[in-house]
């Protein structure tokens, strides 16, 4: 999925997740990404009780093709891992089955991530690796395309998550 075209994605089975979209929903969603003791770890947001059950990374720098080849996936998770919408990329931890991780040498700069929650939802962004890198963060912050955000204010851009909702119950 190339980023022009992230706008469609969170579209797709948000409405079975109990997250309806509204005006005070920004598109696209922001993923969060950072580097810790070497290891990618991006974080996806979700709604109370979903976690991720699958996860493919594609190489977004791959434009020749309309489907850039996917790098790694990993599926079927193994713990809580993957409950609070924060996985690894590349090492399979949390999930039972993962596919072979690439070189680093053969790591894109740009990836399009998407994932797969227990509700049904299937959304995905593109992160840039390179900014999450030298991006400046606090020990509990994620890099985002809005800037350095906590798990807490990435999962709040769902409705869901907005404790004055004119959802939630009375």
């Amino acid at each position: 999925m190339l980023k022009r075209q992230a706008w469609l994605v969170p579209f797709m089975g948000i409405l079975a997740t109990g997250c309806a979209l509204a005006p005070s929903d920004p598109l696209p969603f922001h993923f969060g990404a950072r580097l810790v003791g070497g290891e990618v770890q991006i974080k996806i947001p979700l709604c109370p009780g979903e976690k991720i059950i699958g996860v493919s990374v594609a190489d977004a720098d791959d434009t020749a093709d309309a489907s850039p080849r996917t790098l790694w996936s990993a599926s079927q998770p193994a713990d809580g891992t993957a409950e609070g919408g924060t996985i690894s990329l590349w090492s399979g931890k949390g999930f039972n089955r993962s596919s072979r991780t690439p070189a680093v040498e053969q790591r894109p700069r740009h990836v399009d991530v998407e994932y797969t929650a227990t509700s049904g939802d299937n959304s995905g962004a593109e992160i840039d690796l390179d900014q999450a890198a030298k991006a400046a963060l606090k020990p509990d912050q994620f890099w985002t395309d809005a800037g350095p955000q906590t798990a807490e204010q990435i999962n709040e851009q769902l409705k869901c998550n907005h404790s004055n909702s004119s959802e939630a119950l009375p």
